[in-house]
């Protein structure tokens, strides 16, 4: 899968508006489910983008709670042992999530790939089968003259 610029846009901005959102309309969570809007950015982005872009966002959302998460709210993030868990708890799901989401990408790929190789093969049965048919009724009209007389058939090689 070639890799695009644009998926990674793509995860910086959803994590982006992830933080943003934080702010403003959600400021009153303050620290509270601090991935409360990481968690879809995430997801987002992996199903855009796939594994790499899905684990880009994972890590942007963890130093965003990390570094930026005092200038977003006015209290840090991290304070006890159970955020760092929950960190940790977040990270192993967006991996997660974006393994899922990587492997639909390739079996929606595949199924493509499929139909595609499907539809050519209809196009080569159709040709074929015209083909075929064809060939019969030009041996049903050859046939028809030598059924009545040799010099019909003679005739008929001359048109």
């Amino acid at each position: 899968m070639p890799w695009k610029i644009h998926r990674f846009i793509v995860a910086t901005a959803l994590v982006a508006l992830a933080a943003a959102l934080r702010i403003w309309p959600l400021q009153v969570l303050g620290s509270i489910v601090v991935w409360l809007t990481f968690y879809p950015a995430v997801m987002v982005s992996a199903i855009y983008g796939g594994f790499a872009a899905g684990l880009l966002a994972t890590g942007l959302a963890c130093l965003t709670a990390i570094f930026l998460w005092p200038l977003l709210v006015t209290e840090p993030f991290i304070q006890v042992t159970a955020d760092w868990i929950a960190m940790a708890v977040f990270i192993v799901n967006g991996m997660l999530m974006s393994t899922v989401a990587e492997a639909m990408l390739r079996a929606n790929a595949r199924a493509k790939r499929a139909q595609e190789q499907a539809e050519a093969s209809n196009k080569a049965k159709s040709a074929f089968l015209a083909n075929m048919s064809h060939e019969l009724l030009s041996l049903i009209h050859i046939s028809e003259p030598t059924r009545r007389t040799p010099i019909s058939y003679a005739v008929f090689c001359l048109k």
